[in-house]
């Protein structure tokens, strides 16, 4: 790699990592480190969590990534060690988007396009657009960690260097065998695609080895556990059955499936993307299809999505690029307009579909129409109801209306506007960047914050066991004391049904009816959703019952053994242990 490569790639993670943390960073707060982050203090200090039947069983899972974590946080600490492990997981997907526009053949702008788009998205940093599932969480895990490995061989194989793109595939099996999967039939599906013929022998090998070493690790460390594919159907159904899905998400995702598609359709090097897109939406297609790939849905075929918006900005990012630098003002001003789509983090639906139609019309008047009618809707779109799923930011929504006018009315003609007039325009847009952004802005939080609850638990003598409701999550990790049964241990049926039909009887004791539980928790996805389409504040998904009485709180705690109940922001002693 030259030494202007090289600096722009280290250039390009540094945006990426700060834009990552425009989106938010956390410690301790999410779902995923409240599930595998006690195994990491377990291995710190040994008989922390002794008694946890959650903790004991998940330390037998995949903990490939979370052993090295452990590790690095004996010198560094817990919280700077899930630090360092995020960020450089968010500096590799801005540095291979520079390293990808490159091997497609674009120039420094198209790189510099391509990172800035990459490190924007809403669908790579906040909820991808089919699975919910960004490329870059908020925290440190391990798909967060195995992905880039994956989108570093989808660069090798565009540079014609697949054999070493195959050894990154094998080693992102090691940190999440899931994303390494996908990422094999991916790459092979592309090939077979691409070659229209058989996978050749290096990738039939490849491929091959990918899975082999998947299994191995598997059954290596798994000690041979199932997943358990209806325990999880029932707990996050959005992810294994999409028919559960509201309309608005159905049409969010093919708007996206559009923009990545029309920007490889008309990328000079479309010979290269086309298999790659192609070969992902068949993935995705699997996916819509959950219900009849019996325990071929465990792979989530869906979560291929996060990589393809990532290839499918890098790809936009090429397309623009050129049209930029040309010198008729109807195409670089249309190239500016189609870029509020891609830059706007929560550009909504419609914007999505306007980008894709300013990427693939290239003709005087299709260009002009496609225009004209963003134009028409950023004029509309802050009079809609907010209620609506065709609302948009209205910072987005201005933009488009001004770019959109401007776009449909400038010329076709070689320098019919002054020369000073296109940086102008780009400087505006980046000022419009940067007021929109500043509204999306949350302040890393890169220390755990215990409750009073939480505080009080640590207090207790150790080994002290709590119980906690149904619909708690993280109070085993921010308390470090063992608990019963934490809505999160779901991720269990990922590997150990043993273990995951133990924890559903210690939540059906704790008050969990899993007769209607299932069908509740479909609808408050569904609503959460569909409120998250709609530009509406979220409320986080519920279906899971809370306790509200001191006696049922009890009741539970006996029933599991625990020394404590958690009821709220009170800690009950249940027999002769007391606060």
């Amino acid at each position: 790699m030259r030494t202007r490569d090289m600096a722009g790639a280290a250039a390009a993670a540094g945006v990426s990592i700060s834009a990552a943390a425009l989106f938010g960073y956390s410690f301790a707060a999410s779902s995923n480190h409240a599930f595998w982050l006690p195994g990491v203090l377990e291995r710190l200090s040994p008989g922390l969590y002794a008694g946890d039947p959650a903790v004991a069983a998940a330390m037998r899972g995949p903990t490939l990534f979370y052993d090295a974590l452990a590790a690095l946080a004996r010198p560094l600490g817990l919280p700077g060690a899930a630090a360092l492990a995020w960020a450089a997981s968010a500096g590799a997907v801005g540095a291979l988007a520079w390293a990808a526009a490159r091997a497609l053949g674009g120039g420094t702008g198209a790189a510099g396009l391509a990172v800035l788009f990459t490190s924007l998205s809403g669908g790579l940093r906040t909820a991808s657009p089919w699975a919910g599932d960004p490329l870059i969480k908020p925290f440190a895990d391990h798909s967060t960690a195995a992905w880039p490995l994956v989108l570093a061989a989808c660069v090798l194989r565009m540079g014609e260097r697949r054999s070493a793109g195959w050894v990154l595939v094998l080693a992102a099996g090691f940190l999440n065998p899931l994303a390494a999967g996908l990422g094999a039939a991916w790459l092979l599906g592309a090939e077979a695609l691409e070659r229209r013929a058989a996978p050749s022998p290096a990738d039939q090998a490849g491929g091959v080895l990918a899975a082999l070493g998947a299994a191995v690790f598997l059954s290596a460390i798994g000690r041979g556990a199932r997943p358990d594919l209806a325990l999880l159907s029932a707990a996050t159904p959005n992810t294994y059955s999409p028919w559960v899905w509201p309309w608005e998400r159905w049409l969010h995702a093919g708007a996206w499936a559009l923009v990545w598609l029309a920007a490889a359709w008309v990328h000079p090097e479309r010979r290269r993307l086309l298999p790659l897109l192609l070969a992902g939406l068949g993935l995705g297609a699997a996916g819509l299809a959950a219900p009849a790939l019996g325990p071929l849905a465990l792979a989530q075929p869906l979560r291929i999505d996060a990589p393809l918006c990532w290839l499918g900005l890098v790809a936009a990012a090429g397309v623009l690029a050129a049209r930029l630098a040309d010198p008729r003002p109807a195409v670089w001003m249309t190239a500016l307009a189609a870029a509020v789509g891609l830059a706007a983090p929560f550009a909504g639906t419609p914007l999505a579909l306007w980008t894709a139609a300013l990427v693939v019309f290239q003709g005087p008047l299709s260009r002009r129409a496609a225009a004209l009618a963003g134009a028409a809707y950023g004029l509309g779109a802050p009079f809609l109801s907010p209620e609506t799923w065709a609302g948009a930011p209205f910072s987005a929504a201005l933009a488009a209306a001004a770019l959109g006018l401007a776009a449909a009315l400038a010329p076709e003609e070689r320098g019919a506007w002054p020369v000073w007039t296109k940086p102008l325009s780009g400087a505006v847009l980046a000022l419009w960047l940067a007021v929109g952004l500043s509204g999306a802005v949350r302040p890393p939080e890169p220390l755990e914050v215990p409750s009073s609850a939480e505080s009080a638990a640590r207090a207790t003598p150790p080994g002290s066991r709590f119980a906690v409701a149904p619909a708690v999550s993280g109070f085993r990790l921010r308390a470090r004391r063992p608990v019963c049964a934490e809505w999160t241990d779901f991720n269990l049926a990922l590997f150990d049904a043993e273990a995951a039909r133990a924890w559903r009887a210690r939540m059906e004791s704790a008050g969990a009816d899993w007769r209607r539980l299932p069908a509740e928790r479909a609808a408050a996805l569904a609503e959460w959703d569909r409120a998250l389409l709609r530009n509406r504040r979220a409320a986080a998904a519920g279906g899971i019952p809370e306790w509200t009485d001191p006696l049922q709180a009890a009741a539970a705690a006996g029933a599991c053994g625990a020394d404590y109940a958690v009821l709220g922001e009170s800690v009950l002693a249940i027999g002769r242990r007391g606060r």
